[in-house]
């Protein structure tokens, strides 16, 4: 110390003295300045700096720790979600190394005010800014990115599975820190300012003005373009609310309107109004027809066919198609009665005698509520409420009738009777069917508009498409169903799947089984992507993938004995003895196992013993992640309802694109809209469970999850109907949904 004190004085100046110490001595006779013991001043000094460096490291050690807890939670937190494979990864991952960036400041920032009194020589003061400056610089350029990835996931995001895979964020990560590390090792290789006799070790001194100017125009550069993006991401935004606005305006028109769309995306309707069910309009038949079906009807009744059925009924259908073939009047008694007697001891719809359709409007936690306690065949937001109140078509039978309207009344929910007996609507439905199917056999046809057709039927028809068509059609035969069917899906592609630079469309149909319908909108959309020439140009742009029934079980079980039957028929969960099958669409790992009404094996939406324990949901699951880095459309076909419903079903928040959700959803039910009939409901667009009420496990969550961009659950129309939509309505809803489809198609085409 001796020494060090002795060099001090013996080898600094006055000049360098009044320098160091900042001293003003111009008033100070020199005679006396001489006389200034060096080390005094140097004591007084170190005193006085040992104060204000105090408080200096006490706020740095205060930063530092709220710098390393807060970004550790990122960090962990993001490591948390990749583990568990949630999507997008490669934001999380951008995300994480930020934030590890920022931990590795924050402990620079600790080991730099703790070790700054003993550094002193070049190579140690140049590594303790390095610390700093390295992680400092990997934050600001890994803000850029995730500014970058944020524009094209909002904007752009058919792109974004192009260029932000995880490969390449991986990759960009690196050259990041690379680079990082490349700024703060430039004053080791000599590009540096500081000299061995500098006492201090400052961040100015380490690099020379001519780098500190070019890293000051790089940051600057940075955050101006991430300021330009985040605009662009909200002038789009704004954009976007202004062309909702549009088609509102223009909806009048389209006999619609839409409802203004909340901060939260609630829900946009395009419906003017809804159709009262008990105004049912007929189709209309010449008066020779009409006279001709009720001789029929009242043939039928005198031996006891088709009895108690109104006009409206479908039964009343079967004795319309009769009178138009012109059949002898015996000939048409015979066959009525046949249908009628075949279609009483065949269906298995005796279960159904008695029980009631009632059409019950409640708040949509009262709706939700009844969910795991009643068959629940449809809901949807009430006619015109402005309380965001909900209508539900439920199942009441004989036995429970009186309990549950007496629990209506006393919640001051409104209900009214639609139908009397389940069990005759179901008959008149399966002579209806049956009378069908021998008018489709006499076609010769392999499949037809007009119709339902078995399983294997259906498997046999994609059959014959590949056949027929090998280099643009593959059967894929995707594996066994829990009672051992074949489920077969399609992929439809110029290329055979080999252009990895075309987007995927995904459509699957049947999950739930009562669900009829929605196989021949999958079978139609196949038919016009084969044999439509006009539709080259989707087929061309796209790779589509199709899966005509998910449930091939449960879907021949309610043909044969429960026309009702909704799950599929897996009997591995405990209580399936009594209880089998698992609602197919909530078993799909998106906040599964979180919602108590599904835990229940006896009802209706029994989520399942675990996410993806079902054959057929493994079975989506495979063919969406197939080609998930271009997957750009995923739509999952039910009725019914009029609705096209995205994501968060959960929790009622938005994805990121919420507005391109909710646009794309828009353009597609308004094309459906121009063709759909004028007694249909007009098509509903919004959050899932801002238009009806929470859900958890669905498919369309799920491939929101994992990284596909557009998701929806679309819900057929059912008319007056409900789920027993005549065939003659077949071709009607296949076609105006195909419009739909094709229009989603081109909206990928255009955004890809």
């Amino acid at each position: 110390m001796e020494t060090n004190i002795s060099n001090f004085k013996t080898n600094v100046t006055l000049d360098q003295v009044m320098d160091f110490f900042n001293l003003n001595l111009s008033n100070v006779n020199q005679s006396e300045v001489t006389q200034i013991h060096l080390f005094d001043l140097y004591e007084a000094y170190r005193t006085i700096e040992k104060e204000q460096l105090m408080v200096y490291k006490s706020v740095a050690y205060i930063i530092g720790t709220l710098i390393i807890l807060s970004n550790l939670t990122v960090v962990i937190s993001s490591g948390l979600i990749l583990r568990k494979g949630q999507q997008p990864k490669s934001t999380y991952l951008l995300l994480g190394n930020v934030s590890l960036a920022d931990t590795i400041v924050g402990f620079s920032l600790i080991f730099g005010v703790t070790v700054d009194n003993s550094v002193s020589s070049n190579p140690l003061c140049i590594f303790q800014i390095g610390m700093l400056v390295c992680p400092a610089m990997v934050s600001i350029f890994s803000v850029g990115l995730i500014a970058v990835d944020r524009y094209i996931y909002i904007l752009h995001g058919l792109y974004y599975q192009r260029y932000f895979n995880t490969t390449r964020v991986r990759i960009g990560i690196l050259c990041i820190w690379l680079i990082g590390i490349f700024i703060s090792t430039l004053p080791a290789m000599g590009w540096t300012g500081r000299t061995f006799t500098d006492y201090r070790c400052w961040y100015i001194a380490v690099f020379p003005s001519a780098l500190l100017l070019v890293l000051s125009i790089v940051v600057l550069s940075v955050i101006i373009m991430v300021c330009i993006l985040y605009i662009l991401i909200l002038r789009s935004a704004v954009r976007a609310v202004d062309k909702i606005r549009e088609f509102k305006e223009s909806s009048y028109t389209n006999k619609g309107y839409l409802e203004d769309l909340s901060t939260s995306a609630t829900v946009i309707s395009i419906s003017d109004s809804f159709v009262n069910g008990n105004n049912i309009e007929m189709r209309k038949f010449d008066s020779e027809t009409q006279t001709q079906a009720s001789d029929i009807s009242r043939e039928g009744k005198r031996f006891g066919c088709c009895r108690g059925r109104s006009s409206s009924h479908p039964s009343y259908k079967i004795s319309e198609l009769l009178a138009q073939w012109q059949l002898g009047k015996m000939t048409r008694l015979v066959i009525c009665v046949l249908l009628c007697v075949a279609s009483s001891v065949l269906g298995g719809h005796e279960k159904y005698e008695g029980h009631q359709l009632y059409r019950v409007s409640g708040l949509g936690e009262q709706i939700k509520a009844l969910e795991a306690r009643l068959d629940i065949l449809s809901a949807k937001p009430a006619a015109r409420s402005s309380t965001g109140n909900l209508e539900a078509l439920v199942r009441l039978s004989p036995e429970e009738k009186e309990q549950w309207l007496q629990y209506f009344d006393e919640r001051n929910m409104l209900y009214t009777k639609i139908a009397d007996n389940l069990a005759d609507i179901f008959r008149a439905e399966e002579a209806q069917i049956n009378l069908s199917r021998a008018a489709a056999k006499r076609s010769g046809k392999s499949i037809s508009w007009d119709t339902y057709y078995r399983f294997d039927e259906i498997n046999a028809y994609l059959d014959e498409l590949a056949a027929k068509n090998p280099d643009l059609v593959t059967v894929i035969n995707a594996g066994l169903s829990f009672e051992g069917r074949q489920i077969k899906y399609l992929r439809i592609s110029t290329t055979r799947f080999e252009n990895t630079m075309k987007p995927v469309i995904v459509i699957d149909a049947m999950i739930h089984s009562r669900e009829w319908v929605t196989t021949p909108v999958a079978l139609y959309i196949i038919d016009q992507l084969v044999n439509e020439a006009k539709n080259n140009v989707l087929l061309d742009g796209i790779d589509w993938i199709i899966i005509p029934v998910v449930n091939p079980d449960g879907y021949e079980y309610s043909i044969t004995e429960d026309r009702l039957w909704r799950k599929t028929r897996s009997t591995a969960h405990e209580g399936a003895d009594e209880c089998p099958g698992v609602d197919g669409n909530r078993n799909f790992d998106h906040y599964f196992g979180t919602n108590p009404d599904s835990a229940n094996p006896c009802g209706l939406i029994y989520e399942g013993p675990s996410a993806f324990s079902e054959p057929e949901t493994r079975i989506v699951q495979s063919a969406v992640l197939s080609n998930i880095d271009r997957t750009a459309l995923y739509i999952s076909l039910h009725s019914y309802g009029n609705m096209f419903l995205y994501a968060w079903g959960n929790n009622g928040t938005l994805p990121s694109n919420g507005l391109i959700l909710h646009l794309a959803g828009v353009q597609m039910a308004t094309a459906i809209d121009e063709l759909a009939l004028d007694k249909a409901d007009r098509y509903i667009v919004g959050n899932a469970a801002n238009v009806l009420y929470y859900t958890t496990g669905t498919s369309r969550d799920w491939t929101r999850a994992v990284g596909v961009p557009l998701t929806y659950t679309l819900e057929l129309p059912g008319y007056e109907y409900k789920f027993e939509v005549p065939p003659e309505y077949i071709e009607q809803i296949v076609t105006e949904t195909w419009a739909g489809i094709a229009t989603g198609a081109r909206y990928v085409l255009n955004n890809w």
